[in-house]
């Protein structure tokens, strides 16, 4: 039938695509912002080419396919890591190693 009991949406989601039904939605809770994904290089790779990679996000951000891309996505472009994202994804990585036994 349609419905749903709960439901959880990324903040794009939220913000750009449930314009015209957000109305009908009680919104019971917000997390904290999280990064949408991260980009990560083996510690193998040198950090010539790591620099290149990172070097060429940077660049994408400012092309008119990037701009597109984080307009139309709602995400708000590339950072580098902080403190605060290393803890966050360190979490992420237990549960991965955990999984996996």
């Amino acid at each position: 039938n349609g419905l749903s009991i709960a439901a959880a949406f990324g903040k794009p989601t939220w913000d750009r695509h449930l314009l015209n039904s957000k109305d009908k939605l009680l919104k019971i809770g917000t997390s904290e912002e999280i990064p949408g994904f991260a980009i990560m290089v083996h510690p193998r790779l040198s950090e010539e080419t790591s620099l290149k990679i990172r070097q060429a996000m940077f660049k994408f951000s400012e092309t008119e396919t990037g701009k597109t891309y984080f307009k139309e996505s709602g995400l708000k472009g590339f950072r580098l890591a902080n403190e605060k994202d290393f803890k966050q994804l360190d979490e992420y990585l237990v549960e991965i190693q955990a999984s996996k036994q």
